[in-house]
């Protein structure tokens, strides 16, 4: 995990110094995550929680319509269980880097649709699980059995409108988050809403 972790982080470095010179654009984005929690051991059928994504990125131009456009963003995930008398919540916060290869699609006007998808590496940051039932108060914890990082791929498309900037991405969970056995696949599923500014 170590040697891919030192490896991903080598190749943006690489990639953002090779690029430099073909910087176009920077920004700011925010926007809403509606995160699950699913895989082949978990047998919860969970429901969206909602959450937050902030962050910025920067884009690298290739050619006239591909593009890099590397990413960091701090983005709330997990599940929720609204069962029979309870509320079971698992919140899970990142630090996340993606990395995107995005094609811009040349239309006439001010609006430019584009689809893009990359990696992403998850830095988890926190991890609790909170349980709130109808007759007393809530129970929190925090979770030990969370892997301090995650692998992911994103996909998804948009439209730039001047200097607005508005996706919606899928990150598909490639890595198991459960530490507890390496059996165990239990992956974050995130469909995200974002609005951004470019400078």
């Amino acid at each position: 995990m170590k040697k891919s972790i030192f490896l991903f982080v080598l190749i943006v470095l690489l990639g953002t110094s090779l690029f430099a010179n073909g910087i176009v654009g920077k920004g700011v984005k925010l926007g809403f995550n509606f995160a699950k929690i699913d895989g082949n051991d978990v047998e919860i059928n969970f429901d969206s929680k909602l959450g937050f994504i902030i962050g910025g990125f920067a884009i690298f131009q290739m050619t006239d319509m591909i593009f890099i456009q590397p990413e960091l963003f701090y983005t709330m995930k997990g599940a929720k269980d609204d069962g029979e008398g309870y509320v079971s919540t698992i919140s899970l916060n990142y630090l996340e880097l993606p990395v995107l290869a995005k094609f811009n699609i040349p239309i006439e006007g001010n609006l430019t649709p584009n689809l893009f998808f990359g990696p992403a590496l998850g830095i988890n940051l926190s991890s609790t699980h909170k349980v709130e039932y109808d007759d007393y108060d809530d129970v929190s914890d925090d979770l030990e059995d969370i892997k301090g990082m995650e692998f992911g791929l994103i996909f998804g498309g948009g439209i730039n409108i001047n200097k607005i900037c508005i996706d919606a991405r899928y990150n598909l969970g490639l890595s198991s988050i459960d530490d507890s056995s390496d059996s165990e696949d239990v992956k974050n599923r995130v469909f995200s809403i974002l609005l951004g500014y470019m400078f």
